[in-house]
């Protein structure tokens, strides 16, 4: 079985393209040199090339539309912010917006994937909605039996507590290394314990 990673280019077989794992940097590149979006998250991304490759066509990722209103215009890199600024759909995560976090939460706060994907989803809603939600999550941590949610596309961070939940004896670097091997290959990178 040849394990040699094939390179990304416009004419790899989409079957080929979906079954390994690439780094975003690598998916942002294809999008350059073929004149794609590389804006979103790299499962949309991934989306965008998989479309490219099976049609040949570009796919214009759609504009979110503002709840039939117009949108404000918010400088997220300037501010001033309130807890009623509006999310938009040209919302970024700046250093004056967790700035903005840290002041209202604490120097404990840091940007979790679920107030990502609440960021993506609520446009429309409030930074005083996102700041509730993100205490609730906090609620949840506290739990002892709670993991916080890894996305699809997060597939290294999958693996990396898969294995160390399954080598408890082990070391970082060792499921680094595996991670390295397995990455590699064909197919679904999932950690798989051989043992059982």
């Amino acid at each position: 079985m040849n394990n040699k990673r094939p390179i990304l280019t416009d004419t790899i077989a989409v079957e080929v393209f979906k079954e390994h794992y690439w780094l975003k940097s690598e998916l942002v590149e294809f999008c350059r040199r073929n004149l794609i979006s590389s804006v979103g998250l790299k499962m949309e991304i991934s989306d965008r090339i998989e479309f490219f490759l099976k049609t040949g066509q570009i796919l214009i990722p759609k504009a979110t539309e503002y709840l039939g209103r117009k949108e404000p215009q918010i400088d997220y890199h300037r501010g001033p912010f309130s807890r009623g600024t509006i999310i938009t759909s040209k919302f970024k995560r700046t250093s004056k917006v967790r700035a903005f976090f840290v002041s209202q939460i604490g120097t404990r706060f840091h940007f979790t994937i679920r107030m990502n994907n609440f960021f993506r989803e609520n446009i429309g809603a409030t930074f005083n909605e996102a700041i509730e939600d993100w205490l609730e999550e906090e609620r949840q941590r506290k739990n002892p039996d709670f993991k916080s949610e890894i996305v699809p596309q997060c597939k290294y961070n999958q693996y990396i507590r898969d294995y160390m939940a399954n080598n408890k004896e082990s070391r970082l670097k060792e499921a680094i290394d595996s991670w390295n091997i397995e990455r590699n290959k064909p197919g679904i990178q999932k950690y798989e314990n051989k043992e059982s």
